[in-house]
Protein backbone atom coordinates (compact mmCIF):
# COMPACT_ATOMS: atom_id res chain seq x y z
CA UNK A 1 0.00 0.00 0.00
CA UNK A 2 2.80 2.11 0.87
CA UNK A 3 4.49 1.86 -3.05
CA UNK A 4 0.49 2.23 -4.68
CA UNK A 5 0.67 5.46 -2.52
CA UNK A 6 3.80 6.99 -3.14
CA UNK A 7 3.37 6.46 -7.12
CA UNK A 8 0.12 8.16 -6.53
CA UNK A 9 1.54 10.60 -4.81
CA UNK A 10 4.58 10.80 -8.24
CA UNK A 11 1.82 11.16 -10.65
CA UNK A 12 -0.43 13.71 -8.73
CA UNK A 13 2.65 16.06 -8.00
CA UNK A 14 3.85 15.77 -11.92
CA UNK A 15 0.22 16.40 -13.07
CA UNK A 16 -0.20 19.89 -10.47
CA UNK A 17 4.02 20.99 -11.92
CA UNK A 18 3.04 20.10 -15.48
CA UNK A 19 -0.31 21.83 -15.32
CA UNK A 20 0.54 24.80 -14.46
CA UNK A 21 3.55 25.01 -16.52
CA UNK A 22 1.10 24.55 -19.63
CA UNK A 23 -0.97 27.25 -18.44
CA UNK A 24 1.63 30.15 -18.81
CA UNK A 25 2.61 28.29 -21.58
CA UNK A 26 -0.48 28.89 -23.39
CA UNK A 27 -0.76 32.66 -22.13
CA UNK A 28 1.03 33.59 -25.04
CA UNK A 29 -1.61 32.28 -27.64
CA UNK A 30 -4.44 32.69 -25.05
CA UNK A 31 -3.40 35.95 -22.96
CA UNK A 32 -7.37 37.22 -22.87
CA UNK A 33 -8.25 34.26 -21.10
CA UNK A 34 -8.42 34.91 -16.96
CA UNK A 35 -5.87 32.78 -15.48
CA UNK A 36 -8.33 30.43 -13.84
CA UNK A 37 -9.88 29.41 -17.58
CA UNK A 38 -5.55 29.37 -18.66
CA UNK A 39 -5.05 27.04 -15.44
CA UNK A 40 -8.33 24.94 -16.34
CA UNK A 41 -7.25 24.47 -20.19
CA UNK A 42 -3.74 23.29 -19.11
CA UNK A 43 -4.09 21.03 -16.11
CA UNK A 44 -6.71 19.49 -18.54
CA UNK A 45 -4.01 19.27 -21.37
CA UNK A 46 -2.04 17.51 -18.94
CA UNK A 47 -4.72 15.60 -17.32
CA UNK A 48 -5.09 13.81 -21.65
CA UNK A 49 -1.40 13.59 -21.69
CA UNK A 50 -1.29 11.68 -18.81
CA UNK A 51 -2.17 7.89 -19.56
CA UNK A 52 0.25 8.20 -22.68
CA UNK A 53 3.10 9.51 -20.04
CA UNK A 54 2.11 6.59 -17.31
CA UNK A 55 2.34 3.78 -20.27
CA UNK A 56 5.67 4.96 -21.23
CA UNK A 57 7.17 5.09 -17.83
CA UNK A 58 5.70 2.08 -16.50
CA UNK A 59 7.16 0.02 -19.49
CA UNK A 60 10.65 1.32 -18.79
CA UNK A 61 10.41 0.81 -15.15
CA UNK A 62 9.19 -2.90 -15.13
CA UNK A 63 10.23 -3.95 -18.81
CA UNK A 64 13.20 -2.66 -20.32
CA UNK A 65 15.12 -1.82 -16.88
CA UNK A 66 15.02 -5.86 -15.62
CA UNK A 67 15.76 -6.65 -19.58
CA UNK A 68 18.77 -4.59 -19.46
CA UNK A 69 20.22 -5.55 -15.69
CA UNK A 70 19.54 -8.89 -16.77
CA UNK A 71 22.39 -8.63 -19.68
CA UNK A 72 20.26 -6.96 -22.76
CA UNK A 73 22.85 -4.77 -24.38
CA UNK A 74 23.31 -1.28 -24.14
CA UNK A 75 22.84 -0.44 -27.38
CA UNK A 76 19.80 -2.60 -27.62
CA UNK A 77 17.67 -0.76 -24.53
CA UNK A 78 19.25 2.26 -25.94
CA UNK A 79 17.10 1.62 -29.05
CA UNK A 80 14.16 0.14 -27.86
CA UNK A 81 13.61 3.29 -25.72
CA UNK A 82 14.12 5.65 -27.80
CA UNK A 83 11.77 4.11 -30.24
CA UNK A 84 8.74 3.28 -27.50
CA UNK A 85 9.60 7.27 -26.85
CA UNK A 86 9.10 8.24 -30.60
CA UNK A 87 6.11 5.78 -30.74
CA UNK A 88 4.29 7.81 -27.49
CA UNK A 89 5.11 10.93 -29.37
CA UNK A 90 3.36 10.30 -32.32
CA UNK A 91 0.48 8.67 -30.12
CA UNK A 92 0.17 11.82 -28.26
CA UNK A 93 0.22 13.96 -31.03
CA UNK A 94 -2.46 11.98 -33.04
CA UNK A 95 -4.43 12.25 -30.26
CA UNK A 96 -3.85 16.14 -30.26
CA UNK A 97 -4.73 16.63 -33.47
CA UNK A 98 -7.88 14.46 -33.89
CA UNK A 99 -9.23 14.08 -30.14
CA UNK A 100 -8.06 16.86 -27.40
CA UNK A 101 -7.81 19.64 -29.91
CA UNK A 102 -11.41 19.55 -31.47
CA UNK A 103 -13.18 18.49 -28.07
CA UNK A 104 -11.02 21.30 -26.28
CA UNK A 105 -11.20 24.23 -28.45
CA UNK A 106 -14.14 23.71 -30.87
CA UNK A 107 -12.43 23.66 -34.28
CA UNK A 108 -10.52 21.93 -36.12
CA UNK A 109 -6.47 21.20 -35.56
CA UNK A 110 -4.34 23.89 -37.77
CA UNK A 111 -1.51 21.13 -39.15
CA UNK A 112 0.79 23.93 -40.67
CA UNK A 113 3.93 23.10 -42.94
CA UNK A 114 5.94 20.05 -41.54
CA UNK A 115 8.87 22.73 -40.09
CA UNK A 116 6.03 23.25 -37.23
CA UNK A 117 4.39 19.84 -37.45
CA UNK A 118 8.59 18.55 -36.76
CA UNK A 119 9.03 21.23 -33.84
CA UNK A 120 5.49 19.96 -31.86
CA UNK A 121 6.59 15.97 -32.55
CA UNK A 122 10.05 17.14 -31.25
CA UNK A 123 8.26 19.25 -28.09
CA UNK A 124 5.94 15.73 -27.40
CA UNK A 125 9.17 13.80 -27.23
CA UNK A 126 10.87 16.00 -24.89
CA UNK A 127 8.02 16.09 -22.92
CA UNK A 128 7.67 12.63 -22.65
CA UNK A 129 11.69 11.77 -22.03
CA UNK A 130 11.73 14.46 -19.12
CA UNK A 131 8.94 12.36 -16.83
CA UNK A 132 10.41 8.58 -17.89
CA UNK A 133 14.12 10.69 -17.30
CA UNK A 134 12.49 11.38 -13.77
CA UNK A 135 10.84 7.94 -13.37
CA UNK A 136 14.10 6.08 -14.43
CA UNK A 137 16.62 8.06 -12.32
CA UNK A 138 14.16 7.47 -9.16
CA UNK A 139 14.03 3.83 -10.03
CA UNK A 140 18.34 3.30 -10.56
CA UNK A 141 18.53 5.55 -7.16
CA UNK A 142 16.40 3.05 -5.08
CA UNK A 143 17.78 0.14 -7.06
CA UNK A 144 21.23 1.37 -5.75
CA UNK A 145 20.16 2.09 -2.60
CA UNK A 146 19.15 -1.70 -2.30
CA UNK A 147 21.98 -3.18 -3.77
CA UNK A 148 24.25 -0.95 -1.06
CA UNK A 149 22.22 -2.46 1.51
CA UNK A 150 22.77 -6.14 0.19
CA UNK A 151 26.02 -5.05 0.24
CA UNK A 152 26.33 -3.93 4.14
CA UNK A 153 24.48 -7.16 5.10
CA UNK A 154 26.43 -9.17 3.14
CA UNK A 155 29.72 -8.06 4.13
CA UNK A 156 28.28 -8.24 8.12
CA UNK A 157 27.25 -12.05 7.30
CA UNK A 158 29.90 -12.39 6.10
CA UNK A 159 32.04 -10.74 9.61
CA UNK A 160 29.75 -12.80 11.49
CA UNK A 161 30.62 -15.94 9.95
CA UNK A 162 34.23 -15.38 10.62
CA UNK A 163 33.86 -14.21 13.85
CA UNK A 164 32.07 -17.32 14.90
CA UNK A 165 34.64 -19.63 13.41
CA UNK A 166 37.31 -17.27 15.31
CA UNK A 167 35.75 -17.72 18.37
CA UNK A 168 34.93 -21.30 17.85
CA UNK A 169 39.13 -21.85 17.87
CA UNK A 170 39.80 -20.35 20.61
CA UNK A 171 37.53 -21.08 22.71
CA UNK A 172 39.15 -25.39 22.78
CA UNK A 173 42.58 -23.00 22.46
CA UNK A 174 41.58 -22.27 26.07
CA UNK A 175 39.96 -25.51 26.72
CA UNK A 176 43.61 -27.36 25.82
CA UNK A 177 45.59 -25.16 27.21
CA UNK A 178 43.67 -25.68 30.67
CA UNK A 179 42.87 -29.63 30.72
CA UNK A 180 46.71 -29.48 30.28
CA UNK A 181 47.08 -27.85 33.62
CA UNK A 182 44.70 -30.35 35.11
CA UNK A 183 46.60 -33.12 32.92
CA UNK A 184 49.81 -32.05 35.05
CA UNK A 185 48.67 -31.30 38.84
CA UNK A 186 46.07 -35.11 38.15
CA UNK A 187 49.62 -37.00 37.39
CA UNK A 188 50.85 -35.43 40.60
CA UNK A 189 47.65 -36.34 42.51
CA UNK A 190 47.65 -32.89 43.76
CA UNK A 191 44.53 -32.17 46.32
CA UNK A 192 43.81 -28.65 44.13
CA UNK A 193 42.55 -30.70 41.53
CA UNK A 194 39.10 -30.97 42.92
CA UNK A 195 38.99 -26.93 42.54
CA UNK A 196 40.90 -26.45 39.33
CA UNK A 197 38.30 -28.26 37.59
CA UNK A 198 35.33 -26.85 39.43
CA UNK A 199 36.56 -23.45 38.75
CA UNK A 200 37.31 -24.62 35.03
CA UNK A 201 33.46 -25.53 34.88
CA UNK A 202 32.62 -21.81 36.00
CA UNK A 203 34.64 -20.71 33.11
CA UNK A 204 33.44 -22.40 30.44
CA UNK A 205 29.75 -22.34 32.10
CA UNK A 206 30.37 -18.13 31.54
CA UNK A 207 32.32 -18.82 27.76
CA UNK A 208 29.27 -20.77 26.63
CA UNK A 209 26.32 -19.30 28.31
CA UNK A 210 26.64 -15.46 28.27
CA UNK A 211 28.93 -14.87 25.87
CA UNK A 212 26.82 -15.01 22.99
CA UNK A 213 25.55 -11.08 23.19
CA UNK A 214 27.68 -8.83 21.18
CA UNK A 215 28.50 -6.98 24.32
CA UNK A 216 28.91 -8.08 27.71
CA UNK A 217 29.79 -5.76 30.95
CA UNK A 218 33.23 -5.54 31.92
CA UNK A 219 32.30 -6.44 35.25
CA UNK A 220 31.98 -10.07 34.03
CA UNK A 221 35.41 -9.93 32.15
CA UNK A 222 37.18 -9.02 34.94
CA UNK A 223 35.74 -11.69 36.72
CA UNK A 224 36.70 -14.16 34.21
CA UNK A 225 40.21 -12.26 34.51
CA UNK A 226 40.05 -13.49 37.90
CA UNK A 227 38.99 -16.84 38.05
CA UNK A 228 41.80 -17.53 35.37
CA UNK A 229 44.38 -16.17 37.66
CA UNK A 230 43.46 -17.79 40.86
CA UNK A 231 42.97 -21.19 38.68
CA UNK A 232 46.58 -20.62 37.42
CA UNK A 233 47.61 -19.59 40.54
CA UNK A 234 46.35 -22.75 42.37
CA UNK A 235 48.43 -24.85 39.80
CA UNK A 236 51.73 -23.14 39.95
CA UNK A 237 51.50 -22.58 43.70
CA UNK A 238 54.37 -20.57 45.04
CA UNK A 239 56.19 -20.93 42.00
CA UNK A 240 54.12 -17.66 40.33
CA UNK A 241 54.03 -14.38 41.68
CA UNK A 242 50.55 -12.71 39.50
CA UNK A 243 48.96 -9.70 40.28
CA UNK A 244 45.87 -7.95 38.67
CA UNK A 245 45.50 -4.14 39.14
CA UNK A 246 42.55 -2.32 38.76
CA UNK A 247 41.60 0.88 37.69
CA UNK A 248 37.66 1.23 35.92
CA UNK A 249 35.48 3.90 36.54
CA UNK A 250 32.64 2.31 34.90
CA UNK A 251 32.29 -1.62 35.52
CA UNK A 252 29.40 -1.48 33.62
CA UNK A 253 31.22 -0.33 30.23
CA UNK A 254 29.79 -2.48 27.36
CA UNK A 255 32.54 -4.69 25.87
CA UNK A 256 33.01 -7.67 23.26
CA UNK A 257 33.31 -10.89 25.09
CA UNK A 258 36.36 -12.95 25.73
CA UNK A 259 38.64 -9.92 24.53
CA UNK A 260 41.35 -9.78 27.42
CA UNK A 261 41.58 -13.17 28.61
CA UNK A 262 43.64 -14.21 25.08
CA UNK A 263 46.46 -11.90 26.41
CA UNK A 264 46.42 -12.71 29.91
CA UNK A 265 46.15 -16.54 29.29
CA UNK A 266 48.98 -15.90 26.27
CA UNK A 267 51.07 -14.47 29.69
CA UNK A 268 50.86 -17.53 31.85
CA UNK A 269 51.51 -20.00 28.84
CA UNK A 270 54.87 -18.61 27.63
CA UNK A 271 55.77 -17.33 30.89
CA UNK A 272 54.80 -19.68 34.16
CA UNK A 273 54.46 -22.68 31.15
CA UNK A 274 57.40 -22.50 29.69
CA UNK A 275 59.45 -22.22 32.53
CA UNK A 276 61.45 -24.38 35.44
CA UNK A 277 61.92 -21.53 38.08
CA UNK A 278 59.52 -18.90 39.53
CA UNK A 279 57.96 -16.24 37.18
CA UNK A 280 55.97 -13.28 37.51
CA UNK A 281 53.29 -12.39 36.07
CA UNK A 282 51.73 -8.84 35.61
CA UNK A 283 48.09 -7.38 34.38
CA UNK A 284 47.21 -3.65 34.93
CA UNK A 285 43.85 -2.71 33.32
CA UNK A 286 42.75 0.60 33.58
CA UNK A 287 39.31 2.02 31.96
CA UNK A 288 38.64 6.09 31.71
CA UNK A 289 35.82 7.83 30.19
CA UNK A 290 35.41 4.35 27.90
CA UNK A 291 39.08 4.07 26.70
CA UNK A 292 40.21 0.89 28.34
CA UNK A 293 44.10 0.15 28.37
CA UNK A 294 45.14 -3.59 29.31
CA UNK A 295 49.16 -3.73 30.12
CA UNK A 296 50.19 -7.83 30.42
CA UNK A 297 53.67 -8.10 31.37
CA UNK A 298 55.58 -11.79 32.05
CA UNK A 299 59.01 -13.04 32.62
CA UNK A 300 59.90 -15.44 29.71
CA UNK A 301 63.13 -17.45 28.99
CA UNK A 302 65.51 -15.97 26.11
CA UNK A 303 64.70 -19.43 24.00
CA UNK A 304 60.99 -17.79 24.13
CA UNK A 305 62.08 -15.35 21.81
CA UNK A 306 62.64 -17.65 18.68
CA UNK A 307 59.42 -19.00 18.98
CA UNK A 308 56.48 -17.64 16.47
CA UNK A 309 52.99 -16.19 17.80
CA UNK A 310 50.47 -18.77 18.69
CA UNK A 311 46.92 -18.74 17.36
CA UNK A 312 45.37 -16.56 20.64
CA UNK A 313 47.06 -13.85 19.51
CA UNK A 314 46.20 -14.28 15.70
CA UNK A 315 42.75 -14.55 16.57
CA UNK A 316 42.52 -11.53 19.10
CA UNK A 317 44.12 -9.45 16.28
CA UNK A 318 41.63 -10.26 13.66
CA UNK A 319 38.92 -10.24 16.18
CA UNK A 320 40.24 -6.56 16.95
CA UNK A 321 39.88 -5.73 13.30
CA UNK A 322 36.30 -6.95 13.08
CA UNK A 323 34.69 -5.24 16.40
CA UNK A 324 36.79 -2.00 16.68
CA UNK A 325 37.92 -1.12 13.49
CA UNK A 326 40.34 1.93 14.03
CA UNK A 327 39.32 2.02 17.38
CA UNK A 328 42.31 -0.20 18.78
CA UNK A 329 45.87 -1.24 19.36
CA UNK A 330 47.99 -4.27 20.03
CA UNK A 331 51.26 -3.87 20.51
CA UNK A 332 53.35 -7.49 21.77
CA UNK A 333 57.25 -7.60 22.05
CA UNK A 334 60.23 -8.48 24.21
CA UNK A 335 61.48 -5.57 26.47
CA UNK A 336 64.20 -7.07 28.52
CA UNK A 337 63.86 -9.98 30.43
CA UNK A 338 60.22 -9.29 30.34
CA UNK A 339 57.45 -10.02 27.46
CA UNK A 340 54.70 -6.71 26.98
CA UNK A 341 51.66 -6.95 25.55
CA UNK A 342 49.39 -3.76 25.62
CA UNK A 343 46.12 -3.38 24.13
CA UNK A 344 44.22 -0.03 24.25
CA UNK A 345 40.40 -0.26 22.86
CA UNK A 346 38.71 2.74 22.64
CA UNK A 347 35.26 1.07 23.65
CA UNK A 348 33.34 4.62 24.00
CA UNK A 349 33.80 5.34 20.21
CA UNK A 350 32.20 1.99 19.60
CA UNK A 351 29.45 2.04 22.16
CA UNK A 352 26.48 2.75 20.00
CA UNK A 353 27.39 1.21 16.98
CA UNK A 354 26.44 -2.77 16.50
CA UNK A 355 28.38 -5.45 16.35
CA UNK A 356 29.11 -7.29 13.30
CA UNK A 357 27.64 -10.74 14.71
CA UNK A 358 24.42 -11.42 16.63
Amino acid sequence: MNRIALHIAFWLAYWLITGYIESILAGASFSEWPLSARLALGYTVELAALPIKILAVYWFLYRLIPRHLGGRPLWGSIVAGAGVMAGAAVLFRLLIQYVYYPYLYGEAYEFGNWHIQASRFLWAFLDIFYVVGIAVAIKMARLRMQALEREKQLVQEKAQSELNFLRAQTNPHFLFNTLNNIYGLARRQSPQTADIVMRLSNLLRYMIYECTEPAVPLEKELKLLESYIELERLRYGERLEASLKLDIDDHQQPIAPLLLLPLVENAFKHGSGESRFKSAISVQLCLKKGKLKLNVRNTADPESRNKGKGIGLRNLRRQLELLYPGAHELHTGFEGEEYIAELTINLGKHAKNTMPYR
